[in-house]
């Protein structure tokens, strides 16, 4: 009971938050960093992690039940929140937005 998950669990949340700050800044600054597909992968990664939270909500909803009343309600938070970043990365990184011209 005493492990903590490891350095992913510890410093992955912190990191993807880091990732979305920076990007959705960068949007609002109409100015481009990095990579047009490296967004792409953040914004493919970040549907991905959305959807995956949202269907393992529903399996513990179906296969455990009241149980776990909590953490059905924090996965479903959590893919819903995500859901206005997501579409802030897919304007970012969207192949006709301007910014991407001027590299």
């Amino acid at each position: 009971m005493m492990e903590s998950g490891g350095f992913a669990s510890r410093y992955l949340p912190l990191l993807l938050t880091i990732t979305f700050a920076f990007g959705i800044y960068q949007c609002l600054q109409n100015k481009a960093v990095l990579s047009r597909w490296v967004w792409v992968f953040v914004y493919g990664l970040s549907i991905a992690s959305a959807a995956g939270a949202f269907l393992f909500s529903l399996f513990l909803a179906f296969a455990v039940g009241s149980v776990s009343l909590v953490g059905i309600v924090i996965l479903l938070i959590t893919s819903l929140a995500l859901l206005p970043a997501v579409y802030k990365l897919k304007g970012y990184a969207a192949k006709d937005n301007p910014i991407w011209k001027k590299l």
